[in-house]
């Protein structure tokens, strides 16, 4: 006797990924509320982190929006003082961002929440269910970013 189709899966894994969707979305909801930002901020200003000096279009390829939401975003951001703009010496048109102190903290802050939070879930799990799980997370980020075109 042969097992379950991957058919025989397809409704109950929409079911988990629309669970877990939701509580990712209020998590970041939650911890973003914590810090005064919305979680599409914290999602820049943890990206700035990761890619220092990077550029306005940068982020708008990153996240797949237009420039001018990019723009109005950073805006917010730097009138919070979370970051700060610097505009290239050789082409006035490169804008350059920086995380300030503040915009640090205000993502330490979000990420010692999450952690604790995600702490909790993976202590659901045995050592060898979370081996698992970050390995098939890992293999389905590597295969959608191949789709994707996306370098690893």
């Amino acid at each position: 006797m042969k097992g379950p189709k991957i058919e025989d899966h397809l409704r109950e894994i929409a079911h988990l990924s629309q669970v877990l969707s939701k509580g990712i979305v209020s998590e970041e909801s939650q911890l973003a509320g914590q810090c005064c930002i919305t979680p599409p901020q914290l999602a820049v200003l943890s990206y700035v982190i990761r890619m220092p000096d990077c550029m306005m279009t940068d982020l708008s390829k990153e996240f797949d929006i237009k420039l001018s939401s990019v723009t109005g975003m950073v805006d917010r951001l730097e009138n919070e003082g979370l970051v700060s703009r610097t505009r290239s010496h050789d082409d006035r048109r490169v804008v350059r961002l920086k995380i300030t102190q503040k915009g640090s903290e205000a993502v330490k802050t979000a990420e010692q929440t999450h952690n604790k939070r995600t702490k909790y879930v993976l202590e659901l799990l045995s050592e060898h269910e979370r081996k698992c799980l970050v390995s098939i997370l890992r293999k389905i980020s590597e295969s959608i970013k191949q789709k994707r075109g996306e370098n690893k």
